[in-house]
């Protein structure tokens, strides 16, 4: 009995210091790429929809992306809402194709938020290298929604 109460408490806390913490900081976590038929994508895991701190009904995403060394934005659309958010991975062509000997630069921003909470990004940083090939080589958590440069 006293060790089921223990463990509600330390559950009840787990959840407000969750609830606290990803309402200011992207939930967003675990960057991963998938290809399918239709090209190569970035998909994340809402942490706040699989811990249980906010319900997936009441979750928005947004994503937007900056191309090239110049960092040209460009917009992107979600391909996938449950509790991982997935946006389709642009081809980026700057003269040359993208290889792995002349690899192209992108950042991606996706956005979970639910109501008035904070809309900062989890930024992804990615290498294009030609055709579905892509490497994740950074992950930031900016406290702001300023664009990257």
């Amino acid at each position: 009995a006293l060790e089921d109460e223990l463990t509600e408490v330390l559950l009840g806390r787990r959840q407000k210091v969750l609830a606290r913490w990803l309402s200011r900081v992207s939930a967003l976590t675990d960057p991963h790429l998938v290809v399918t038929a239709h090209g190569a994508g970035l998909c994340m895991e809402d942490l706040a929809v699989t811990s249980g701190v906010s319900p997936l009904a009441l979750r928005s995403y947004q994503a937007r992306a900056w191309l090239g060394e110049r960092l040209t934005p460009q917009p992107l659309t979600l391909a996938q809402r449950s509790p991982s958010v997935c946006v389709p991975l642009p081809a980026i062509d700057q003269g040359t194709a993208a290889s792995p000997d002349h690899p192209r630069y992108l950042i991606i921003d996706l956005y979970a938020y639910a109501g008035s909470q904070s809309r900062n990004p989890a930024r992804v940083h990615l290498y294009h290298l030609g055709g579905t090939n892509y490497r994740i080589v950074g992950l930031e958590r900016p406290d702001h929604d300023a664009p990257p440069g």
